[in-house]
């Protein structure tokens, strides 16, 4: 089954899905809900998993059969038999790569990888930065269990690609404080729990983008967040770094030590490379 110029399926943000221009109108929400599910594993799932987490159900007759017209009408959807495969000895389902091509969700992951497989440094920044602009939060408003274990999964991607973006500007241009800030914002503004080391690496790229009152700013935002949420104050490295640019020293604008360039970002653990080795 080719790449289906006549589908196409948004994830990231409001979901939809548009044939031939028209958008979908599903007979019933199980089967939107299983293509959207399956579109976040590209791998498969099992069928047992499936009725499990789409449906709080049991294996049983009954409820294979509720997963069997499921797997029908959402076939009818998409074209035929073999726009959703199912392995027989394994009892997985998942989505014809032709129905995968289809979706922005594809495209944010492949992009992610040319990032990471991009041979020069100028490349691989402007594929973070194509990947960036593809994303935002998966199937936004809908607040189910299993679409937020994705969207979760699906954003953390996201926060990588954007402190990648931030390494690689502040290994190959250091000088380049105003957009490493903004891919720090975009992190940190995805994930706020990213760590206090990489908040500190962002008031250091500030006061030299911004000035020290914008970095002493995002300390004030930081202390509230910390009060609010955690019950916390700053760690004393932290709280020192403010007093530091609060006295006007200079400091640099450099990553956490712990974390250099390359570090154990998931993106070079297979994922991405899996959705392109589907396709």
């Amino acid at each position: 089954m080719a790449t289906l110029p006549n589908l196409k399926i948004r994830a990231l943000g409001e979901a939809g899905v548009w044939i031939k221009g028209q958008p979908v109108h599903w007979r019933a929400r199980s089967s939107r809900d299983l293509l959207f599910y399956l579109l976040s594993y590209p791998e498969g799932r099992h069928r047992q998993e499936i009725l499990s987490t789409l449906w709080q159900l049991e294996p049983s007759s009954q409820s294979y059969r509720r997963l069997r017209l499921t797997l029908h009408r959402l076939r009818a959807v998409l074209g035929g038999p073999e726009s959703v495969l199912f392995d027989l000895e394994r009892e997985h389902l998942r989505l014809n790569p032709g129905v995968l091509e289809a979706s922005d969700l594809y495209a944010f992951y492949t992009t992610l990888g040319q990032a990471q497989q991009a041979p020069s440094t100028e490349l691989r920044m402007v594929k973070y930065r194509q990947a960036l602009g593809l994303y935002s939060d998966f199937m936004m408003g809908e607040e189910t269990e299993w679409v937020q274990e994705a969207r979760e999964t699906h954003r953390q991607f996201y926060v990588q690609a954007a402190v990648e973006l931030a390494l690689e500007l502040c290994m190959d241009s250091p000088g380049s404080c105003d957009q490493m800030v903004q891919a720090l914002i975009q992190a940190l503004q995805a994930d706020p729990y990213l760590g206090e080391d990489y908040h500190q690496w962002l008031m250091r790229c500030l006061t030299h983008a911004e000035g020290k009152y914008a970095a002493l700013e995002h300390y004030r935002r930081l202390i509230h967040f910390l009060r609010e949420q955690l019950g916390e104050r700053p760690m004393l490295e932290t709280r020192d770094l403010a007093e530091q640019i609060r006295r006007g020293e200079r400091v640099l604008c450099q990553p956490p030590e712990q974390h250099p360039h390359g570090f154990n970002c998931p993106l070079t653990a297979g994922t991405c490379k899996k959705w392109s080795s589907l396709v």
